[in-house]
């Protein structure tokens, strides 16, 4: 590839992440992004009886150099993370060239949000408020089913 002059190395990456985590019981890979041990700790809960294994970082710049390295199902993230905000790491995730470009992203905010170009918008917005746990849970099992459908 490298002689050809080619940049992007997804195939090789997704062979990569093959070799490296060999699934025999089917676990989908979440990065959780949240600087609030409390929030982080809400997010666990949710997703706890699910069957996911959860990764996380606690801050923008932590998270999108895991999320170059390492493949993942979904990313969960709170918008009021620091060094690069929620929508700055969804953004940049998506216009990377990388595995996770297509990785699918929750974004956590206490404010209401003013849509985004939707090449980097997140794929789905949740407000922090009483629900968050069980809309959380219900997001994330729909992911999972989405998933399983396609392989």
């Amino acid at each position: 590839a490298i002689r050809l002059n080619k940049t992007e190395f997804a195939d090789i990456e997704k062979q990569l992440y093959e070799i490296e985590i060999p699934r025999t019981e089917h676990k989908f890979n979440i990065l959780v992004v949240e600087n609030t041990k409390l929030y982080a700790e809400l997010i666990q809960d949710a997703v706890s009886k699910l069957p996911v294994t959860i990764s996380y970082a606690t801050n923008g710049f932590q998270a999108l150099e895991q999320l170059l390295l390492k493949k993942y199902d979904a990313l969960i993230t709170g918008q009021e993370i620091p060094m690069l905000n929620g929508e700055a790491l969804i953004a940049a995730l998506k216009l990377s060239k990388g595995l996770n470009r297509s990785t699918f992203t929750i974004l956590i905010s206490s404010q209401d949000r003013k849509p985004l170009d939707s090449q980097i918008a997140p794929d789905a917005t949740i407000k922090r408020n009483i629900d968050l746990s069980e809309t959380i849970k219900s997001r994330i099992n729909e992911v999972i089913g989405e998933l399983a459908n396609t392989g």
